[in-house]
């Protein structure tokens, strides 16, 4: 590749190049930067030329970005989030004269427990701002945020590489056991261990194979459960167990999330389980962002009512 001479790079261009990549359509892109697409083909062309590289190729419908682009996003968006910061920071953020599209890594059902009261309090600080929450994928989460995919992210703990910080959530959370009224597990006021194991059950995991937080519990204590359906999200646990005699253990916080459980009734979990904690996680070179720092503090006011 020859010298690539900086001062002649428009920066408008990566720009482009950050929102496509983040996008990961042109249209999408176009919407975003409040251009036409026909502008963001001009301006991937004009950085095409200057870069020697391709940036993106055609997969069916979609645009894969090429290696070079993967490799060179997270310097790039850095640099782009450096720059915003400085000037952002030499005057100050307001939010509700300065609104931001904030993009939030965020499972299913952590969306349940924390959008109300997180959007709530979007609305009335900048209600100009958006808010967009994308599938949380915990293999790829260091680079979704080092590249500015996502802002930050919140979830259970994960293993964290160099260059991300994370913050504890105030508060820890507990499992309990949900069944539908009738159910035969349910003779009193609780439920008793035996009754847990001798009863069939819907268990809840976004992974393809591997225990649950209960099951890993009950393992170590030499026991073992009897899951006759797994499934993805908590919403469709919640339906079979509205419906069928299907004991269902979820957090206590989801639980109270709202009136979805209303025809659920709910108990003590009967053996030990840890707490479950919930953490944010960020980019350090998002660490001064100082819309981005606002907004994590949103966050964390948020959950912790």
């Amino acid at each position: 590749m020859s010298t690539i001479h900086i001062e002649r790079l428009d920066l408008n261009l990566l720009v482009v190049l950050q929102a496509v990549f983040q996008e990961g359509s042109m249209t999408r892109a176009s919407e975003r930067l409040h251009v036409t697409q026909p502008a963001i083909s001009h301006s991937l062309r004009r950085l095409r030329a200057a870069l020697g590289d391709q940036l993106f190729v055609r997969h069916g419908s979609a645009i894969v970005p090429t290696p070079f682009t993967r490799q060179v996003m997270g310097p790039v968006n850095a640099a782009l989030t450096s720059l915003q910061s400085t000037l952002a920071g030499a005057r100050g953020y307001d939010p509700g004269s300065m609104p931001r599209v904030f993009r939030l890594g965020i499972r299913d059902s952590l969306e349940t427990i924390a959008l109300p009261r997180l959007y709530e309090r979007l609305l009335l600080a900048s209600p100009r701002s958006r808010l967009h929450c994308l599938p949380l994928d915990r293999a790829r989460l260091a680079d979704e945020l080092a590249t500015g995919a996502l802002d930050c992210a919140l979830d259970t703990p994960v293993r964290v590489r160099d260059g991300l910080m994370q913050e504890r959530l105030p508060g820890a959370d507990q499992l309990c056991v949900v069944a539908r009224a009738g159910h035969p597990a349910v003779r009193g006021e609780g439920i008793t261990l035996q009754e847990y194991l001798d009863h069939p059950h819907v268990a809840v995991s976004s992974r393809r194979s591997g225990l649950t937080i209960e099951d890993a519990a009950l393992e170590r204590a030499g026991l073992h459960r009897d899951v006759t359906v797994r499934v993805q999200s908590h919403a469709a646990a919640r339906d079979l167990a509205t419906h069928q005699d299907l004991l269902l253990t979820l957090p206590v916080r989801l639980m109270e999330g709202g009136a979805l459980y209303k025809t659920l009734k709910r108990y003590a979990l009967p053996f030990d389980v840890p707490p479950i904690e919930y953490r944010l996680y960020w980019h350090q070179h998002l660490e001064d962002d100082p819309a981005l720092r606002w907004f994590r503090g949103l966050i964390s006011r948020a959950w912790s009512v």
